[in-house]
């Protein structure tokens, strides 16, 4: 769960107005994005890992120790559908989202671009469960209680069970 952020704090106030002004530079010259376009290895993060962009992101913050992101929302001076848009900031790189019809579609897409460059930085190992950990340092390990298995079916085919329980 994201971190409520005082919106009414004075550093949010000025950062915020900061942006807006880049928003409204960046939209003078037309350079804010109409698409998200990612990487293959971030739709195949997310594909596996069955999580938003911004669940997502929370988790690797989170296990990284790190402030939770704060989501900047505009609302474009626009009259067609597209008029929200949103930006976020992590590691001095200032991510924008796209041109979107509601809020929430917009967060999404500054997340999905901002997970985007975490995936290229260091998000797969960080984000590695404890299982997956214990599966790559042991690989052998489940070879041999493979092997164990077959040698034990082996030995109870030369056993006769009891006529009791059916137990060997």
């Amino acid at each position: 769960m994201a971190l409520k952020v005082n919106e009414n704090s004075p550093e949010f106030i000025a950062r915020y107005n900061q942006l807006k002004a880049l928003v409204a530079n960046h939209e003078a010259f037309g350079n804010i994005p109409t698409e998200v376009i990612v990487s293959p290895a971030t739709r195949q993060f997310l594909k596996e890992s069955r999580l938003n962009p911004i669940s997502a992101i929370e988790q690797y913050v989170s296990k990284k120790q790190e402030p939770p992101l704060v989501y900047y929302d505009y609302e474009l001076s626009v009259i067609h559908r597209n008029k929200f848009l949103c930006l976020t900031e992590y590691s001095n790189h200032t991510f924008f989202g796209m041109k979107s019809p509601t809020r929430e579609e917009a967060r999404t897409a500054c997340a999905m671009r901002c997970l985007d460059f975490l995936v290229e930085l260091d998000l797969a190992e960080v984000m590695k469960s404890p299982k997956q950990e214990e599966a790559e340092e042991q690989p052998n390990k489940k070879k041999r209680f493979k092997r164990i298995r077959a040698v034990m079916k082996t030995i109870a085919f030369w056993k006769k069970p009891d006529p009791k329980n059916g137990r060997i």
